[in-house]
């Protein structure tokens, strides 16, 4: 979709001046909705015109909602029981878009934007961010309430959400001013795991050896009953069969890992991006806490797994606490971005959230 625009791009990159009084930026029509830039006369306009210079996304916050709804071929919007998909959501207020953006900024652009010549990391901007970025003021995941009713349950607040080559930001209202260290820690998780999803797709992220040194096999192999999930807290029995041969003691974290007819070189993609997605869901303290809770739906697919407690020592889950640290290495050192705030949230709490908890 993006490669349609890069000509475009090129060009206006070299006749932009960044002055107001020049023409608006308006690409070529495609087969959907593209925007002109600058959307309004405010300080934060600038800087959303120089992302579009350097990187070739559009950052909006003056949009027809119904764009966020439209999935190609799916409309999102919640409409009505069977109808439509689980989102709610609306316009970003611009008078909260600057404090949005700069935590758009400080949480995820930071983390790719070049520190030298030699950092390709900006390169992945250009490359995988898909075309359009959403701001919103509310964004919200949508039950119907049980029963047959035609009214709205459960509501969970989404600070960020990927669609259809866009992803839409939350927090654009008046709350902003007030935003927790726990909000920063699920926003800084939700968006990064969502573009490394994409630099895993793109080949960007590669499998590194020392990750798949740690697993001697990728063959298919069944597991039954507490064979997947050993019990949470009985610690004795899983020194006896069948416990010894658990997932988690095999070095897997869901059992799509190993699914009859992969191929090794599938398994291994798959073991990767639920490890990465482990390494951005966790703090290091909700992972090596004692308590444990864990649970998985019937088809165990991605995001339906609960982790807690999985690297506490007593369980013994050597192979996964191995390969844990493989991903954080390579995603730290090799890629160059810091997850102190996710594996180290306690760091940043203020005395008032501490106290709060």
């Amino acid at each position: 979709m993006k490669n349609r625009y890069l000509f475009l791009i090129v060009v206006i990159a070299g006749m932009f001046s960044g002055c107001y009084d020049e023409d608006e930026i308006i690409p070529t029509e495609g087969n959907e909705h593209i925007y002109s830039l600058p959307q309004g006369n405010h300080d934060y306009d600038q800087e959303i015109v120089k992302w579009f210079k350097d990187y070739g996304f559009y950052t909006v916050y003056d949009y027809n909602i119904g764009d966020l709804y439209w999935a190609n071929t799916n409309w999102e919007e919640k409409l009505e029981p069977n109808l439509g998909g689980r989102l709610l959501a609306k316009q970003a207020d611009p008078d909260y878009v600057g404090q949005l953006l700069e935590l758009f900024k400080e949480l995820f652009l930071n983390n790719y934007m070049a520190e030298n010549e030699s950092d390709i990391k900006a390169d992945w901007l250009k490359e995988c961010m898909p075309l359009k970025v959403f701001l919103c003021s509310e964004m919200w995941d949508v039950d119907w309430k049980e029963g047959g009713s035609s009214e709205f349950g459960d509501s969970t607040k989404v600070w960020v959400r990927s669609g259809y080559d866009y992803i839409a930001v939350n927090g654009a209202n008046a709350e902003i001013g007030s935003i927790t260290e726990a909000d920063k820690k699920e926003f800084m998780r939700d968006i990064n795991k969502i573009f490394m999803d994409k630099l895993i797709n793109a080949g960007k992220m590669t499998i590194p050896d020392n990750f798949l040194l740690r697993t001697c096999t990728y063959t298919y192999k069944t597991y039954t009953g507490n064979e997947w999930f050993p019990p949470v807290n009985d610690f004795i029995s899983w020194s006896t069969e069948p416990f010894t041969s658990s997932l988690f003691r095999d070095g897997y974290l869901n059992i799509q890992t190993v699914k009859e007819g992969a191929s090794k070189e599938q398994s291994q993609l798959k073991d990767f991006i639920y490890y990465v997605d482990l390494v951005m869901s966790y703090s290091l303290a909700e992972l090596e806490q004692e308590t444990a809770y864990w649970g998985r739906s019937d088809n165990g697919t991605k995001g339906e797994v609960l982790y807690h407690g999985i690297l506490y020592p007593r369980r013994g889950f050597v192979k996964v606490r191995q390969k844990y640290e493989a991903v954080v290495k390579y995603i730290e050192e090799d890629l160059g971005i810091n997850l102190d705030r996710i594996r180290f949230p306690e760091r940043f709490e203020t005395e008032e959230e501490e106290v709060e908890e």
